[in-house]
């Protein structure tokens, strides 16, 4: 937690010294909401869409291949819960346990962001630190299959990663971004 915190002031000061292009408000469980997230994404969530989400589920992957020397484990879990209103959040764990509500509930470390979904196509904006230290607005784009799994692309090929809907029952925490 020391490191966490740690971090947070340094990319702070740098947010101070004006390298970043976004105003930054940090929250008191670290998240960082950016000014004017979501703002390229239509005002919609879902009312355009062919394919839903679930909102009692989330969206789990598991890294195992890039994580053989993780010196915590082998294996990372990164995962989406989206609400109705067109919130998401991305957070992950080391390890392979099945996700629980609490990971979606709580969202200390997470990345915060706004998504919509057009006939099956996804589109999430997020906001993360680049590797200069800085906030930075990003745009992933993906679509639902027709089982209810979320595909991440990276290019206009369809190649990416699964998203598996991880029924865990009622999640309580509302997005207050």
């Amino acid at each position: 937690m020391q490191n966490i915190r740690g971090l947070m002031i340094v990319i702070s000061s740098l947010m101070l010294c004006g390298c970043c292009p976004y105003k930054v408000t940090m929250t008191p469980d670290h998240r960082a909401i950016v000014e004017g997230l979501g703002d390229s994404l239509p005002a919609f969530a879902e009312e355009h869409a062919t394919r839903h989400l679930r909102f009692d589920a989330l969206y789990a992957h598991t890294y195992t291949e890039r994580f053989q020397q993780y010196p915590y484990g082998n294996a990372f879990t990164e995962l989406y819960r989206f609400w109705p209103n067109g919130r998401v959040i991305e957070k992950g764990y080391v390890g392979t346990r099945a996700p629980i509500a609490d990971d979606g509930d709580l969202f200390s470390g997470c990345v915060v962001g706004r998504y919509c979904i057009v006939e099956d196509r996804i589109q999430i904006e997020l906001c993360q630190v680049g590797s200069d230290f800085c906030w930075h607005l990003i745009t992933i784009f993906g679509f639902v299959t027709e089982d209810g799994d979320i595909k991440i692309v990276h290019t206009q090929s369809d190649v990416g990663e699964l998203y598996k809907p991880v029924v865990v029952g009622p999640m309580n925490g509302e997005p207050d971004w």
